[in-house]
């Protein structure tokens, strides 16, 4: 999973966002697990860029837990 590889270049080489649900995802500046981390944006969904969250803390903070809810349930 390291950024250029051929695995990554085969998974991202269609359409990222297929069908017709909605997509959306959370990111943050600072969580040291995903690198880069605004490779979690998709094109053709709504991505979020938090504030300074570690990785874990997406799971438990209080604005992303409403933006999530909104988002799954407009």
């Amino acid at each position: 999973m390291r950024p250029g590889s051929d695995f990554l270049t085969a998974l991202n080489s269609g359409d990222e966002t297929p069908g017709p649900p909605r997509y959306g995802t959370w990111w943050s500046p600072c969580d040291t697990f995903i690198n880069p981390d605004d490779s979690t944006v998709l094109r053709g969904a709504q991505n979020t860029r938090t504030t300074c969250l570690s990785h874990t803390a997406l799971t438990t903070d209080a604005t992303v837990y409403v933006q999530v809810r909104d988002f799954v349930n407009p």
